[in-house]
C-alpha cells in the first residue's frame, strides 16, 4: 500500500494521474481489472515469481493490452545451470525462496514458453 501511495502521489504532484497514470490494487492471479486493448504498453518487475500459472497470466496481459504494445518484465529465475538433482543446487534454492517469498522460480526457457503460448512475439530474450 505504501509503494501505491507513494506513486500516486508523484503521480498527482506531476499532473500525470489520470492523464497518463493510474493504478490500481488487484491480484493479478485473477482476471486483470482492465478492458481488453485498454493498455498502451505493460511492465512487470520482480512479480512474476507470484503467479500461480505463468500462461494464463501472461493471456490477460495479451487480452487487455492494445495490438503492438509493448510488454516487459525482468524478474529472479532459476540459473540455466540450476539441476534440481544436484543436493547443493537444491539447498540454495530452499535458502533463497524465503526470501524472494515467491511460489515459481521456473528458468528463463519456462517464462518465454508462457509468453509465446499467450501469443506474444518475443523481439528479445535474455537469460
Amino acid at each position: 500500500k505504501e509503494q501505491i501511495r507513494k506513486a500516486r502521489e508523484y503521480a498527482e504532484e506531476t499532473g500525470l494521474l489520470g492523464k497518463q497514470l493510474d493504478f490500481k490494487v488487484a491480484n493479478y492471479n485473477d482476471p486483470l481489472p482492465f478492458e481488453n486493448n485498454s493498455l498502451d504498453a505493460a511492465y512487470y518487475v520482480q512479480v512474476l515469481s507470484y503467479s500461480t500459472d505463468l500462461t494464463a497470466f501472461f493471456k490477460e496481459v495479451f487480452r487487455v493490452v492494445k495490438p503492438g504494445a509493448k510488454v516487459a518484465f525482468e524478474d529472479y529465475v532459476l540459473g540455466t545451470e540450476y539441476n534440481a538433482s544436484n543436493l547443493h543446487h537444491v539447498q540454495l534454492k530452499k535458502l533463497y525462496e524465503p526470501v524472494l517469498g515467491g511460489v515459481e522460480t521456473s528458468l528463463p526457457s519456462a517464462f518465454k514458453a508462457a509468453v509465446e503460448a499467450a501469443g506474444f512475439q518475443v523481439h528479445y530474450h535474455k537469460d
